[in-house]
């Protein structure tokens, strides 16, 4: 049986001192390092399943390297023979020994923003129909000079790219409002609008 790798994360040298961490399924974890950059594995026949206790067990490997340095976590089911791990870290090295130095130091946190009920679900989609009234009534107004099915397929079109552009910058606006608090503190950031709040969709 050729046993592979199961890849949870890379790091910095030296070896973190994890040894008593238990991987996914009791799994004994390995401190790979190869070529200035530490992989933390452990022996798997096969691709684990994506079950609740293993996802944890996946994130609590990864958990007990950030305690000691800053990892890069591997996505859930990451399976590489030995060969292949060797050609990858040599393949690779450049772009991840500068990812690792440019994450030395931090970790990464999420910010949410949502409506936690329906009614307050419903007064922001009427605020931002509202807008998107105004908005349509200005871009449409030369167009829209008849009422046919061409035109009501175009307005409605209209209406989700208005409400998608409002939207955003909404978003915008509350990601600079965080910027502000935090300053330069941050290296780097990502926003992603969920689409299911979009009321002409």
């Amino acid at each position: 049986m050729t046993i592979s790798y199961y890849i949870y994360c890379l790091c910095e040298p030296p070896a973190p001192e994890i040894r008593r961490t238990v991987g996914i399924q009791d799994s004994e974890i390995h401190l790979i390092e190869r070529s200035g950059i530490v992989v933390i594995a452990g022996d798997a026949a096969k691709c684990p399943e994506p079950s609740a206790e293993n996802v944890v067990a996946h994130n609590r490997v990864v958990d007990s390297v950030l305690r000691v340095t800053t990892p890069i976590p591997c996505r859930f089911g990451t399976l590489l023979s030995p060969a292949d791990l060797s050609r990858y870290i040599d393949t690779n090295k450049p772009s991840v020994t500068k990812l690792l130095e440019r994450l030395r130091g931090c970790v990464e946190m999420s910010l949410r923003l949502s409506h936690n009920d329906g009614a307050r679900r419903e007064d922001a989609a009427g605020d931002a129909c509202s807008q998107v009234e105004q908005e349509i009534q200005g871009r449409s107004a030369r167009m829209m000079s008849t009422r046919g099915p061409g035109a009501q397929f175009l307005e409605q079109k209209l209406r989700r790219v208005v409400y998608q552009e409002i939207a955003e910058r909404q978003v915008r606006a509350t990601l600079d409002w965080v910027h502000s608090r935090f300053g330069e503190l941050p290296k780097d950031r990502v926003f992603r609008l969920r689409p299911e709040t979009n009321p002409f969709a």
